[in-house]
This record gives C-alpha cells, sequence and structure tokens, in this order.
C-alpha cells in the first residue's frame, strides 16, 4: 500500500469548489495520462487513468487516507505496453515508482474535463442509463411520490455537475437527456 499524499490538497479543492470529481494530466516517458479522481465513489475513491487515442484505462480504488494497492497485476502488461517499455531485468519496471513519481506530479488545482472524454467515462466505467443519450434536453418535475433513479443521478453528477449541485436534494426532479447535441426542450429552469 502507498499513500498519494498530493491527493489531499487536491481533494480539499475539489470540496471547497463543492464538486464530486477532477480531472488533470500526467506525463510519463512521453504518454500523456489523462486522470479522473472520483471522491463521491463509495466506499472508496476512484482513480483513473486513461491514454487517449488508446483502449487503455487503469482503475484503482484509493481509501479514505489516500492510500492505494500498487500491485495491478492483470494491468500491470497493458501499463508497460502503452509507456512503450520493455521487460529488462537489468532495469525492472517497478509500479511503486511509478506511483510514486505519479504522487509528486499531482498538481493541487485541476481542469475542466473535456465533454468527450466524460462521455467515455459515464458509459464505460460508470455504466449510466441510456447511455447514448448523453446531452442535456430539459429538467423534469416528477409526478409526486416519484423519485429520481440512482443512474439519473449518477449520470447527471458525471456529465452536468452544476446542475447536479443544483437538484441533488430535489429527488423530485429528473433530467431529461438526448442523444443529439444543441437540441433543448423548453423548460421552467427550476424556478
Amino acid at each position: 500500500m502507498m499513500t498519494l499524499t498530493r491527493l489531499v490538497p487536491l481533494y480539499k479543492k475539489i470540496k471547497q469548489n463543492n464538486e464530486t470529481y477532477a480531472f488533470f494530466d500526467f506525463k510519463k516517458n512521453g504518454v500523456t495520462f489523462h486522470i479522473f479522481f472520483d471522491i463521491e465513489t463509495k466506499p472508496n475513491y476512484l482513480l483513473g487513468f486513461m491514454v487517449p487515442g488508446t483502449q487503455f484505462n487503469l482503475w484503482i480504488d484509493v481509501t479514505e487516507d489516500f492510500r492505494i494497492n500498487t500491485y495491478i497485476n492483470e494491468k500491470f502488461g497493458e501499463l508497460m505496453e502503452v509507456l512503450n517499455l520493455k521487460s529488462d531485468p537489468k532495469n525492472k519496471f517497478s509500479t511503486n515508482a511509478f506511483f510514486s513519481e505519479f504522487n509528486e506530479k499531482i498538481p493541487s488545482d485541476y481542469i475542466k474535463a473535456p465533454k468527450n472524454l466524460l462521455n467515455d467515462i459515464a458509459i464505460k466505467k460508470y455504466d449510466v442509463e441510456e447511455n447514448e443519450s448523453l446531452y442535456y434536453l430539459s429538467f423534469r418535475r416528477l409526478p409526486p411520490g416519484w423519485h429520481r433513479t440512482e443512474k439519473n443521478s449518477e449520470k447527471t453528477r458525471l456529465l452536468l455537475p452544476k446542475i447536479y449541485e443544483r437538484i441533488k436534494d430535489r429527488d423530485n426532479i429528473s433530467i431529461n437527456y438526448t442523444p443529439f447535441p444543441n437540441i433543448q426542450e423548453d423548460d421552467d429552469r427550476l424556478k
């Protein structure tokens, strides 16, 4: 187990901004990893490593005290491949060294995640409802006794975090999505 100490200030910044995840880049061996740090998942936080233009993705549980298991047996070979490393008994690749370097390069701030990356994460990792419909269409007030589904909440948290923040405590409001960008129904904007 290893503690990612530099996740602590990032975590505080996410909480300070009233958000649930952060996105930043990490470069190693000329390879850019898109990093997705989700503090809303339970029982552990989630840290995702993705390399644009590849199918590579690595998801690691992060405990509440920011510890990770550096043993990634099933992904070890894929990580070496994406980093363009060859097996060398004289200079062995170590996941402990990889995560130690990663820890040193974790920023204290983050950038806005690209929409296409959030869409991929929502579909591939979080298995959101109606994954062909990823664009905001409208608010929907639910009839008395009805409640927004967990999957609709999770989809909204990932794709529309500011809207999620506004409606998270109002489970009688759901978000309608469409597969078509830039199409919007009229809505009352939650007066």
